[in-house]
């Protein structure tokens, strides 16, 4: 059978004619369900569509009992099975099922393909992660927040007629080819691991140490700064700064605000040091604005609350080209500094060092029913080790130059990743298509490397 001759369906505008059959001729579709009669107490590990990443590998799930799992999770899998998420198809998560699953159960938001006696399970996988197959995928999707298809027009797209043997033969070099690429992502994501590691060990250490390794040191007598600089002041914070400002949060639209439109920001506008502006929800027009609580270039903010306790107390100094019209939430504090004592800049780098995460780890930690927050009184009273302004300028225009040099190098290691990423979606679609050179691929990797 064509596929365009598949009775009722639109005709598939790519790869169809004779040497092509439809995807449910060469494997099962949803073969196998949970019935509603199942045993309440029967568990399982659920797989959802955030579980599966962007190379096909899915993620440990969350071990749940059937009376308590998600109506959704009906599909069930065995090894070898291939996922492909037939809602919010753009997001292009299909998967492979590992040889050693157990008792792992998908949301009916995928599609489960059981290959055929004469179908490879890695091929198939492959060929279902091919650009051609996928954009099929997402042509014949409905919807538009949440674009589906459904399990029959999955089953009318196409697959290639092509001897076992030779599907393995494929999948074989493809197995080679993108280990390969992975080996390289994985390396370049060391890489940035190990970057990033490197300027936080520096940054802590400026900022309680100093720069000069002859400095005369001194006992700071507070257990989290251990010894500093004898010529360094050891207070509390409320000595550096003159207040800490919580902001408000009104019932906001679940999506960023445009240009000219009020946004209020969420916690995580300065998770991990860096302001990030798109971190908001717009506000709904109509509703009165609180001018006094936009947030400004200079603006030293705080979050106040989060679901991880590593991000609890994340600070971002707002940058000079902040955009207009972004407001300051009850989730985040904005702390205004002493000016003659510490600079903006400085204080936003010693809030997080090592030691000031310490402080606030123990503090969240150790609050009955604020699990998830840091109170002011508690910010109030974070120790801090403070340089004269004249050293702290020093210091800041050497952790600038560092900055400047790591994000130079990170920015490398994320186009390389985003080239390999290209790479390997391409290098697939020629496998699958009998058209990978494996010369021209040793030569690629070489250039990437």
């Amino acid at each position: 059978m064509r596929v365009n001759e598949c009775a009722g369906d639109r005709c598939v505008p790519w790869l169809s004619g004779p040497d092509y059959v439809p995807l449910k001729v060469a494997c099962a579709i949803n073969e196998r369900v949970l019935s509603e009669t199942t045993d309440e107490d029967f568990e399982f590990e659920y797989v959802d569509i955030s579980a599966v990443d962007e190379l096909g590998n899915i993620a440990a799930g969350e071990r749940v009992t059937f009376g308590k799992a998600p109506s959704r999770a009906r599909r069930v899998l065995r090894p070898n099975d291939v996922l492909i998420a037939t809602v919010r198809t753009y997001l292009r998560a299909i998967a492979t099922v590992g040889d050693n699953a157990d008792q792992l159960v998908a949301s009916t938001g995928f599609a489960v393909l059981t290959a055929r006696p004469n179908v490879d399970p890695r091929f198939l996988f492959y060929w279902c992660r091919s650009e051609g197959f996928v954009s099929g995928v997402v042509a014949r999707s409905v919807g538009v927040s949440y674009p589906a298809i459904n399990p029959t027009e999955l089953g009318c797209l196409p697959f290639p007629k092509m001897p076992r043997v030779q599907q393995s033969e494929v999948a074989s070099m493809l197995d080679r080819a993108t280990f390969d690429v992975d080996e390289l992502v994985g390396r370049k994501r060391r890489l940035i691991g190990l970057l990033e590691e490197k300027r936080a060990a520096l940054i802590s250490r400026a900022v309680t140490q100093g720069l000069d390794p002859g400095v005369r040191m001194k006992d700071s007598g507070v257990e989290w700064l251990g010894r500093v600089p004898a010529h360094w002041q050891v207070c509390r914070m409320r000595h550096v700064i003159k207040s800490v400002e919580q902001g408000w949060s009104p019932q906001c639209d679940n999506v960023p605000a445009i240009d000219g439109q009020w946004g209020v920001l969420k916690a995580g506008c300065c998770n991990l040091g860096r302001f990030d502006a798109a971190e908001n929800k717009a506000l709904p027009s109509g509703m009165n604005v609180p001018i006094n609580l936009e947030v400004r270039s200079g603006d030293l903010l705080m979050s106040r609350a989060s679901g991880s306790v590593d991000l609890i107390g994340s600070v971002a100094l707002v940058p000079n080209d902040v955009r207009a019209n972004l407001l300051l939430s009850d989730k985040l504090y904005r702390l205004r500094v002493v000016h003659d004592v510490v600079e903006p800049e400085y204080l936003a780098l010693s809030l997080g060092c090592q030691s000031t995460r310490d402080q606030i780890r123990v503090i969240v930690r150790g609050a009955p029913g604020l699990a998830n927050n840091i109170a002011q009184s508690d910010v109030r009273d974070l120790w801090l080790c403070v340089p004269p302004r004249t050293e702290q300028a020093s210091i800041l225009r050497i952790l600038r130059e560092t900055n400047h040099h790591t994000a130079r190098l990170t920015s490398a290691a994320e186009r390389t990743i985003a080239l390999l990423g290209e790479y390997r979606s391409a290098l697939i679609a020629a496998a699958v298509t009998g058209q990978l050179d494996l010369k021209k691929h040793e030569k690629t990797m070489e250039a990437l490397a």
